[in-house]
């Protein structure tokens, strides 16, 4: 008679994050958030396990455009990044950073399971996260979760409280990519969806003076934010880094 065997799988926890507010990656390639309280992991988990339906998402105009494949230089068609307005830095973003926090949700190494678990923070607790890509070389690529812009910690303490986020952590986030400015906040919107496309995660803000300012991640000084705004820069996508 063969004893089944009590042995654990230790979880594999992304590094530099503590394990209550953290998504791991198990044997089986998928992530759950890892905390004490029992009724989120299962409720993210169970929904992450399930097959992707189609999104349904409204067709937006894509980022990225194709040149004509009948060109005059009889080129082959290739992709060229549509221009997005040039994010300057407003007299408004110098000195004190005006929204230095930021909800801290989890962690995922997937792209794919970070977008369902997005889906699944949007639709239970009425938020909007979003993503920052963050390369830890030979940990791997990460994608961090977040929530939110807060003048303080206690801001946003009471903000997840509010929406019962019960596995999340303040975090002070002061730098941010500033991607561009918009009149209108249908006009955010949509830019927020052409980068979602393309793999890009963003957020919009009311500026100072009206309008919206079109942001993608939230990191803890300007180093940080220099890899991503490279890779954007890789696809055309001119931006800032700035105190948010």
């Amino acid at each position: 008679i063969v004893k089944p065997s009590s042995e654990k799988v230790e979880p594999q926890i992304a590094p530099s994050d503590p394990p209550p507010h953290t998504a791991d990656l198990q044997p089986n390639k998928t992530e759950r958030l890892v905390s004490p309280h029992k009724d989120m992991p299962g409720h993210i988990e169970a929904v992450l396990q399930q097959p992707s339906p189609g999104t349904g998402m409204a067709q937006f105009k894509p980022l990225i455009q194709k040149t004509p494949p009948d060109s005059e230089d009889g080129e082959k068609a290739v992709l060229r990044p549509e221009p997005i307005q040039k994010a300057a830095l407003s007299p408004h973003q110098v000195g004190a950073s005006k929204y230095p926090f930021s909800i801290y949700l989890g962690s995922f190494m997937s792209l794919d399971r970070t977008r369902k678990a997005v889906s699944i923070f949007k639709k239970d607790h009425e938020i909007s996260p979003y993503w920052v890509k963050v390369n830890l070389g030979n940990k791997g690529t990460w994608y961090r979760v977040f929530t939110g812009y807060f003048h303080s910690a206690a801001e946003a303490d009471a903000f997840f409280k509010k929406k019962n986020l019960k596995e999340c952590e303040v975090r002070r986030t002061n730098y941010a990519i500033l991607l561009g400015e918009f009149a209108g906040q249908e006009e955010a919107e949509e830019m927020i969806h052409r980068l979602s496309q393309i793999g890009y995660s963003s957020y919009f803000m009311p500026g100072p003076e009206g309008g919206f300012k079109l942001y993608s991640g939230v990191y803890k000084t300007p180093e940080d934010a220099r890899d991503q705004q490279a890779e954007l820069a890789s696809k055309g996508i001119e931006s800032t880094v700035v105190e948010r």
